[in-house]
């Protein structure tokens, strides 16, 4: 079952990012995503993982999405497919 893109998740299912901020749904993440510096969004995002595809995918449910999302390698287009889908709810 999908969760709702816009749904805050319970604590233990939050992502965490580098830099302090705290997600709890694909609206958060598109915002922080938006105004991630560098660094952080490498420390996230290498050849091996991609962090942001996996939280859709375990957390949401989000197969392709996060199968997108994972093929992204710049934060504008990962916001720009995270708001695709929000606006698809």
């Amino acid at each position: 079952m999908k969760e709702s893109p816009l749904r805050s998740m319970v604590e233990g299912k939050r992502f965490f990012a580098g830099n302090g901020d705290v997600y709890g749904n694909m609206e958060e993440l598109a915002q922080g995503l938006a105004r991630m510096d560098l660094a952080t969004f490498t420390s996230h995002v290498t050849f091996e993982k991609n962090d942001f595809a996996s939280w859709l995918r375990e957390c949401f449910g989000e197969i392709d999405l996060s199968r997108a999302i994972g093929a992204s390698k710049s934060p504008h287009s990962m916001v720009l497919k995270l708001k695709r889908r929000i606006s698809l709810r």
